[in-house]
């Protein structure tokens, strides 16, 4: 019955347990409250340096291979995999 009311939308049809779909909507929820929360914060720090966050965010956003992108999104991933150039380059505010 699902199928012939979906049938129609250009999306993939994803068949699951609900444990699982449960947990992919509270995943989108809490994935999409820390993009907000990542944005203000980014905003507070580029307001106390006197740089426009909105272009921060704007240049950031273009970076579709790694910053908006599911590379890093998977189970088990270490943020010590970046390069090490990655990890010296923090802001002491």
């Amino acid at each position: 019955m699902l199928v012939e009311i979906y049938k129609d939308l250009n999306a993939p049809l994803i068949r699951t347990d609900i444990q699982t779909a449960e947990l992919v909507k509270y995943t989108d929820n809490v994935w999409h409250a820390l993009k907000v929360a990542f944005a203000n914060e980014i905003g507070v720090i580029a307001k106390s340096l006197n740089i426009d966050g909105h272009k921060v965010m704007n240049i950031f956003c273009q970076d579709t291979k790694l910053n908006i992108s599911p590379y890093y999104m998977k189970p088990g991933f270490c943020l010590w995999r970046l390069m090490p150039a990655q990890r010296r380059s923090g802001i002491d505010l």
